[in-house]
């Protein structure tokens, strides 16, 4: 081809290059438009999730029951078996010890209810636990083990809460 062409001809194919990258562009942004309206419409439907910062707090408070060894959860000093409770340490006592309520925390009542006759079922709440009013939660936790007289026990956990 650049036998048929001039020098003239040579320098004005350089300079059209634009021109012919030109549908590639056009394509690229419609496709670009697309995958953006795409991605608002899907990020857009996943903000309708309210963060109910209540239940938060809740959950923090149960999960700290049920995982910290400062609590009623069996450890050796070193190690701690989560959701393996320490039947010694389910006292009242040691919930007051891990949790003191302020006016504005909700209140639990904690029952450790064993599936064999081993021990008496168990309930211990919260200083601000008040008999007779509405629970707002609870929370069964049915295959749950206890450390009882040297072996591990399975027993039926119920975790209830009130608003404060």
């Amino acid at each position: 081809m650049k036998l048929l062409q001039g020098k003239k001809a040579e320098g004005q194919e350089s300079q059209l290059w634009a021109v012919d990258t030109m549908p590639f562009w056009i394509i690229f942004a419609i496709l670009l438009a697309f995958t953006a309206t795409f991605n608002v419409i899907y990020l857009s439907s996943m903000g309708y999730y309210k963060l109910n910062t209540g239940t938060i707090g809740e959950y923090v408070l149960i999960k700290r029951f049920l995982y910290s060894p400062n609590c009623f959860i069996l450890s050796d000093g070193r190690n701690a078996e989560p959701n393996v409770i320490d039947y010694q340490k389910f006292t009242q006592d040691s919930l007051n010890a891990c949790f003191k309520p302020s006016g504005t925390d909700s209140a639990f009542s904690i029952t450790l209810n064993p599936k064999e006759d081993i021990f008496t079922p168990e309930t211990i709440k919260t200083a601000n636990w008040e008999t007779g009013s509405k629970i707002s939660k609870r929370q069964v936790y049915n295959n749950f083990l206890v450390y009882y007289a040297g072996a591990r026990h399975e027993t039926e956990l119920k975790i209830e809460v009130q608003n404060a």
